[in-house]
């Protein structure tokens, strides 16, 4: 695995590194170096056993054996590790049915410290070599990132909470994107051929392909949260919320031509359509002269009916939207959708965000104006 996983690391996206970090310079330069610790196979095999399975430098009995999961599934608590003199009390924290599991936390307990601000699923991999189950936490180097967990407990969907600065900024959006292409581009070449190498551990292997798809499936939830539905909903409320551009009922308006006409195709834009546009395609229906127009300049591509623009590559009405996300508020899922007319593939890239969805119907009287 020393091949593999430093590629899938260091290569999967461009001018990146995924975590964690020192995925095995730690035996080297912690153990060999600092703890001036042998060489012989027993002896690193016995530093490594400390670190899986020690509390801090204590090996404690039976609580050793404790397995590891975050809330809500996490069920024990200790009274303190380190209190001189003292033994170590566990106690359970919930009812714990017979035969049931018994979990501890190395990073989410009350004693952990920073862990639970920049200790995630990577490290415990790295520490501990094994691949967390959910809820997994996903933390980057400068302590931004995210957990993936179950909605409303154990069997239910998956959410996503961000971890750090709270919603993702533009550049975590970005490295989302890089991460989900990476991985199913140059990292899924490099886990087939690693898979194929009979050289490497067939636990090794297991354990890299766990890795892989725990890191796929959380960039993908955490790339479509970032930029999906609740994302637009939550922006589009800020912005009405914060706007400046509604009057006071005791305030008097300024004088502003409200009616102006924007839509026009001569007052579209601050240039002239008809003189620096070239129509490339003209349709008449039965109801409306349909036209396109492109402009080899900066390669905007307009749309119009009746000489009133609807749409450009540079430009895009932002009623669709409102209309999608302000009416599904009230629904709880939503799962069927009728709309008329008016925005037709706009108003379908919105609709399709919603994950229940089992059938969209789009009417509109002029066939020929469907896009």
């Amino acid at each position: 695995g020393r091949k593999v996983l430093p590629a899938l690391l260091d290569e999967t996206v461009e001018g990146e590194r995924l975590p964690p970090d020192a995925a095995f310079s730690w035996i080297e330069e912690d153990w060999l170096q600092d703890c001036e610790g042998g060489t012989d196979p027993l002896d690193t095999f016995a530093a490594t056993l400390v670190i899986q399975r020690a509390w801090d430098d204590l090996l404690i009995p039976v609580y050793d054996m404790m397995s590891h999961r975050n809330p809500p599934y996490l069920n024990t608590k200790d009274l303190g590790v380190h209190i001189e003199n003292k033994p170590v009390t566990v106690v359970a924290t919930q009812r714990i049915p017979e035969g049931g599991e018994i979990y501890t936390s190395y990073n989410m307990c009350e004693d952990c410290g920073k862990r639970q601000e920049n200790y995630g699923t990577p490290h415990i991999l790295r520490d501990y070599g094994f691949v967390e189950q959910i809820p997994r936490r996903f933390i980057f180097a400068d302590d931004t990132g995210f957990e993936i967990a179950e909605r409303d407990g154990p069997g239910s969907d998956l959410i996503v909470n961000w971890i750090g600065e709270g919603e993702p900024h533009d550049d975590m959006v970005d490295f989302l994107h890089g991460m989900v292409e990476g991985l199913q581009s140059k990292g899924k070449t490099i886990m087939e051929e690693g898979h194929q190498d009979e050289s490497i551990p067939s636990t090794e292997r297991e354990m890299m392909g766990y890795y892989y798809n725990a890191m796929l499936d959380g960039a993908r939830l955490a790339y479509q949260d970032a930029t999906g539905t609740n994302r637009d909903v939550r922006n589009a409320l800020n912005k009405l919320q914060n706007t400046d551009q509604l009057l006071e009922l005791d305030q008097e308006p300024k004088d502003f031509n409200y009616n102006i006409r924007l839509c026009e195709r001569h007052k579209f834009y601050s240039v002239d359509l008809e003189k620096n546009y070239i129509d490339t395609d003209n349709v008449k229906t039965s109801y409306q002269m349909i036209n396109v127009m492109y402009n080899p300049t900066n390669k905007d591509t307009c749309f119009d009916l009746d000489n009133t623009v609807q749409q450009c590559t540079s430009y895009r009405p932002h009623y669709h939207e409102y209309i999608v996300h302000h009416t599904a508020r009230y629904l709880p899922k939503i799962r069927r959708v009728l709309f008329v007319g008016g925005g037709d593939s706009m108003l379908l890239h919105e609709i399709l965000k919603y994950p229940d969805l089992e059938k969209v119907v789009g009417l509109e009287l002029d066939q020929q104006v469907t896009r």
